[in-house]
């Protein structure tokens, strides 16, 4: 089985990738190829735990969207029985759309948000793109009833919740006390990509109004914009960014912080992989009402609370009523971690995936 997308992890973090790492290692008894770019001039084979990753030479890489010349052609040369096609990918899209491939599901995961001649000019293949596939996954019914793209093909769509393997953060590591002890007082988080929809900069204004230390984990295009505006404001002692940190040490982040806090401004947050993490770690979460599945994970005043997008004030509000109730939060925080197990298991994500796959190569 193929799966193909613009960016894999390892090495790229973020959302999409994680999600296709974790098929292709968990699935049992199927043998994936992922087809992905290099992110340089030469096309790089590789075996990783048993997986064939093909990184395809890429040229160009304008507006996110990578231009593979030789996609189309490791496309026809694979043998596989299934295409999983991750999007937005608009090259490789348009690759698929003029080669003959085998029996295809689309995982539709965002908007194009923040491009729009972008969007409008790709819309026709995209809409090309739907017709093709046999079956367009979704990870939850707000994006699938939300996104005007998929209305002409609601009855095609299945959605299957992003889930993650819950007994990874069960149990608090000693390092969290670390962290702890690294930033006394309350202590509030974002680990993430630091990309244009994630609010950072809303959530820096907010700190001025909340009596606390925030880590910015992650990395991306917008940390040096965020690093330059924390100084700006002079909020260099309590809004840190001390950059990426290993996988294995996410865990303790979450379990040491008192409150996570995601506060992205628009619909190209479709989910919030991190999110779910913090709350299986049963840390109460803050996020954004932008119209996609965040606020259907986090619950308003059930697992965390939800807040208008781009409101710093709102948003300081928020974080203050949480910071100063200890009960409020461990109730929320029981109740986040209960509905992770319950409705966002990596094994149920998987076991629905594998019946997507079975209906479209039967």
């Amino acid at each position: 089985m193929l799966q193909s997308f613009k960016d894999y992890f390892p090495p790229t973090v973020g959302g999409v990738e994680g999600h296709i790492h974790q098929i292709v290692n968990n699935m049992q008894g199927v043998e994936f190829t992922v087809l992905t770019s290099s992110r340089g001039r030469r096309t790089v084979r590789q075996n990783l735990d048993g997986v064939e990753v093909i990184r395809v030479a890429e040229y160009l890489r304008p507006a996110s969207t990578p231009i593979m010349p030789s996609w189309r052609r490791h496309l026809k040369r694979v043998q596989v029985d299934l295409m999983h096609a991750h999007m937005p990918n608009p090259f490789g899209e348009i690759c698929v759309l003029t080669t003959d491939t085998p029996p295809l599901v689309a995982s539709y995961h965002a908007d194009i948000v923040g491009r729009p001649r972008l969007a409008k000019a790709f819309a026709p293949l995209q809409q090309q793109f739907f017709k093709r596939a046999h079956t367009i996954v979704v990870g939850s019914t707000r994006l699938a009833d939300s996104a005007p793209v998929l209305a002409p093909h609601r009855t095609k769509v299945e959605v299957v919740p992003y889930g993650i393997d819950t007994l990874r953060w069960d149990t608090r590591p000693g390092q969290a006390d670390e962290i702890r002890h690294r930033h006394p007082g309350p202590l509030v988080l974002f680990l993430g990509r630091h990309v244009h929809y994630k609010g950072l900069d809303i959530l820096v204004e907010a700190m001025t109004e909340v009596d606390a230390t925030c880590l910015i984990v992650g990395d991306g295009p917008k940390r040096r914009l965020t690093q330059d505006l924390v100084d700006s404001m002079g909020l260099g002692k309590k809004v840190l960014l001390p950059g990426r940190v290993p996988d294995s040490e996410r865990s303790a982040y979450y379990h040491a912080a008192d409150v996570f806090v995601l506060p992205s401004t628009n619909r190209a947050e479709s989910y919030g992989i991190s999110m779910l993490e913090a709350m299986a770690c049963a840390t109460p979460a803050i996020s954004t009402e932008v119209g996609t599945a965040t606020s259907w994970i986090n619950q308003h005043r059930v697992t965390g609370l939800v807040v208008d997008p781009g409101n710093p004030a709102e948003l300081a509000k928020a974080m203050r009523e949480l910071l100063a109730e200890a009960s409020l939060r461990a109730d929320l925080g029981a109740a986040a971690a209960e509905r992770v197990k319950t409705d966002f298991s990596q094994r149920g994500m998987l076991e629905l995936l594998r019946q997507v796959y079975m209906d479209a190569v039967a």
